[in-house]
């Protein structure tokens, strides 16, 4: 008899929504920043504050599931990065650094301080530049599913060919909903396929996806370019790895040579995993990183 599939609701206990309305039909609140363009973000809980940043393409709802959880344990934000979800996009062209700079404004806004950041893919390249913005407003760093470089570069074979990139960015150009299919479908392993949370991760993966065809080319552009490893050396802050040894876009390689080069940082590699391990293997990860949070 086949296994039940689970609904993303029924997954992460958000069937009564008195528990927690689903955030994304919340007035989210807005940071207006320097340049005037409007950050959007999701703030609740208490504690501490715990700061997730989302991936390529992807908004702040990614995180419904886990925020649900750790809402009585830490002040959760979960923001949208600049054109994503409903932020505003500016006038310039994506970059990580100005992901960076907008999250260090907000930050200093909201007047938060020992934030501790979990950023997953792309996210995780932009809390790596936030560190460097505001080391003294951090506490932590979690790094999910992350490298300090997409592409294969000298000395780094821990990560796509260039050329595997330049076809995603030239799909993305002449079918921008196509390329997000194709992405997304490389999210999940096929090992994964018999987990009772796939369907949940199914269904959170097709609802995510956001951005205008130009913020996910420019982002795209911003990933190509960005190679992080000449500062991971300067990582001062307590870091948490998570990845996936089955990951097919941020190799597993990557985040053992984060853990080499980030000194006392610990490694979280769940077998069997794609490259969404907090929706895949949500308990998991959630010990984890709580595990984590609750040791600084």
């Amino acid at each position: 008899m086949p296994r039940p599939r689970i609904t993303a609701r029924a997954a992460f206990g958000l069937m009564n929504p008195r528990i927690l309305e689903p955030f994304w039909l919340i007035d989210m609140p807005f940071c207006t920043l320097p340049d005037g363009s409007k950050l959007s973000y999701e703030s609740c809980g208490r504690g501490n504050p715990l700061l997730f940043i989302h991936g390529w393409s992807f908004n702040s709802t990614i995180w419904e599931g886990q925020m649900k959880y750790l809402k009585d344990q830490f002040q959760l934000i979960a923001v949208d990065l600049r054109g994503h979800g409903k932020s505003e996009k500016g006038e310039d062209r994506p970059s990580f650094q100005q992901f960076a700079s907008d999250l260090n404004y907000m930050i200093k806004q909201l007047e938060l301080n020992k934030v501790n950041v979990v950023g997953w893919s792309m996210g995780g390249s932009v809390a790596i530049r936030l560190f460097f913005l505001c080391p003294e407003r951090l506490q932590s760093l979690t790094l999910v599913s992350a490298t300090p470089s997409l592409i294969q570069r000298e000395g780094f074979p821990h990560a796509l060919p260039l050329a595997v990139v330049k076809r995603l960015k030239a799909q993305v150009k002449r079918d921008h909903l196509k390329a997000l299919k194709a992405f997304r479908d490389l999210i999940l392993s096929p090992e994964e396929e018999g987990l009772d949370t796939i369907g949940a991760a199914k269904e959170i993966l097709s609802q995510g996806f956001a951005g205008s065809q130009k913020t996910s080319e420019g982002s795209l552009v911003a990933l190509m370019e960005e190679d992080l490893r000449e500062f991971l050396d300067g990582l001062s802050l307590p870091t948490l790895i998570v990845h996936g040894d089955k990951d097919r876009i941020c190799l597993p390689g990557a985040a053992v040579y984060l853990n080499e080069k980030v000194q006392g940082s610990k490694l979280l590699m769940l077998k069997e995993c794609g490259h969404a391990p907090f929706l895949t293997y949500p308990l998991q990860f959630r010990a984890g990183l709580t595990r984590f949070l609750h040791s600084l």
